[in-house]
């Protein structure tokens, strides 16, 4: 039985794969900003709950030190913008113009929770598993981090930045038998989503997936053995591994 520490364990993504990995007989820790959803789905999976900021780096290295034991760490803690809103004018005679919605706030707000929350939780963590030998993370990205997304691009932004420190890690991390990946969803039922920006992406014809189908992606990344792979999973799509076209360097 290996631990498994998930961060945005409370809802959404991270309380699928919390439940799939108890399913499988895998102690869980959920952590999450928020204590009443996060110890929820810590008590349904019977595991432990620990409020983090992901954010905050004296919150890392307290949570390493209590968890180093930990066999396989989720970075799937993450955050948007808006609430997708801007996939349709509220004013189709007035429509917003790029980057006119996003604060400064905004941006940092969500710069630091996805990308610090996977750069600070690997940091904290990485240097037990590569002392043992063993271990894996996987990072939560999206398809925003494989495709241009003009309705979210500071989003976009920082699903790009998670997809490169993934691919790069990849092999830093491989002599010292850990593995690092990333999970590449399209839009997932989730409360990141409205009821009403779910109305739209379906009437474009585009698939919503369940958060249970991400978690399938998530189970299939541990037992493989790729390293630095970045894992698409969208739709009836069979899921796979997405291998991006490397530039001609030379």
């Amino acid at each position: 039985m290996a631990k498994a520490l998930i961060t945005g364990g409370g809802s959404g993504i991270g309380a699928a794969i919390a439940r799939r990995l108890a399913e499988q007989g895998h102690q869980v820790v959920v952590a999450d900003f928020n204590t009443e959803t996060g110890s929820q789905v810590a008590l349904s999976v019977q595991g432990e709950f620990e409020q983090i900021d992901v954010a905050n780096e004296a919150a890392w290295t307290d949570l390493a030190a209590r968890h180093g034991d930990v066999d396989m760490l989720f970075l799937n803690a993450g955050t948007t913008t808006l609430p997708h809103t801007e996939l349709v004018a509220d004013n189709p005679d007035s429509p917003p113009t790029p980057l006119s919605n996003v604060s400064l706030a905004d941006y940092r707000r969500v710069s630091a929770v996805n990308i610090d929350g996977v750069v600070l939780g690997t940091m904290a963590f990485l240097p037990q598993m590569i002392q043992r030998g063993s271990g894996q993370i996987v990072a939560t990205a999206s398809v925003a981090g494989l495709v241009p997304f003009p309705q979210e691009p500071i989003y976009a932004l920082t699903k790009h930045a998670v997809v490169g420190f993934v691919r790069s890690m990849g092999a830093a991390v491989e002599p010292y038998g850990v593995r690092i990946n990333a999970i590449c969803p399209g839009f997932v039922q989730t409360n990141l989503l409205t009821d009403e920006t779910l109305s739209v992406i379906r009437a474009f014809g585009l698939p919503v997936i369940d958060a249970g189908r991400v978690a399938e992606a998530a189970e299939k990344v541990i037992t493989s053995d790729t390293n630095g792979a970045l894992w698409f999973v969208n739709g009836e799509s069979p899921i796979g591994v997405h291998v991006p076209k490397d530039p001609d360097l030379i």
